[in-house]
């Protein structure tokens, strides 16, 4: 091969590279087209386990909790009125128990377990309380979460399971946002799907504690119908570039 054509095969090739790189740049800028799903009417009592009302966040409202729950160690409840599809329909919260500084070996163990753990500077625990027969009672565990509400019977049930698995949440009614740097040409809200052995949910995460960038991520979790989560598949589907250098612990 001449000199020359060396010189024009590399400037194709750099000229394919920068064609692609234009592509991703102008895929990120531009808003994604978006696909709605109904978001379930679903609720859950909450009247057992709080003072007042409840504040305002964006994945679930904080609630100062009554001194029966507080004392059993919750920091505060979480108000997911998507539970409401679990059955038996037992009134339920999120626990949330916190921990200031990093794990010792001298910790106490956490009462019950932890369903899921976040871990910066402070360590969160999820737990879920229940108010049955009169009492409460702690759910520190999926095997505990099956021996309660399995098998899982309707798509309502799979988005309560696959919900309380992990650190995830459903979004519905997104909406285009120009400050965002999106990830994919196409946004979906929260659906659940049947397949043969269960159900697919798609529901999403956003790091809390670390450095940027915070990615958020679809995240594609199967629910069979005796109750086991486990995650298909996850991507990211935007971020906030101003919150590209921010660190949070």
């Amino acid at each position: 091969m001449t000199k020359r054509k060396l010189l024009i095969s590399a400037f194709e090739i750099l000229l394919v590279c920068a064609i692609i790189d234009l592509f991703f740049l102008v895929a990120s800028l531009s808003p994604p087209r978006i696909i709605h799903h109904k978001k379930p009417s679903l609720s859950v009592d909450l009247s057992h386990f709080v003072l007042g009302e409840c504040g305002g966040s964006l994945f679930g409202r904080n609630c100062q909790p009554v001194t029966a729950v507080s004392n059993l160690g919750c920091s505060f409840i979480i108000d997911q009125q998507l539970f409401g599809g679990l059955t038996p329909q037992y009134p339920i919260a999120t626990c949330v128990v916190t921990r200031s500084g990093l794990p010792t070996d001298d910790w106490a163990p956490l009462p019950g377990g932890c369903v899921y753990t976040r871990q910066g500077f402070t360590f969160v625990c999820y737990q879920y309380i229940i108010y049955k027969d009169g009492k409460y009672q702690r759910i520190g565990t999926m095997d505990a979460s099956r021996a309660l509400f399995s098998p899982v019977d309707s798509p309502e049930e799979a988005l309560g399971f696959a919900l309380a698995s992990g650190d995830y949440f459903a979004q519905y009614n997104q909406k285009k946002d120009r400050d965002l740097a999106y990830s994919v040409p196409t946004l979906e809200d929260t659906y659940v799907k049947i397949i043969t052995d269960g159900y697919i949910t798609q529901l999403f995460n956003t790091p809390v504690f670390g450095c940027g960038p915070f990615y958020t991520e679809a995240v594609e979790l199967k629910v069979t119908y005796d109750g086991y989560v486990s995650e298909v598949k996850r991507f990211r589907v935007y971020r906030d570039p101003d919150h590209d250098n921010y660190c949070q612990d």
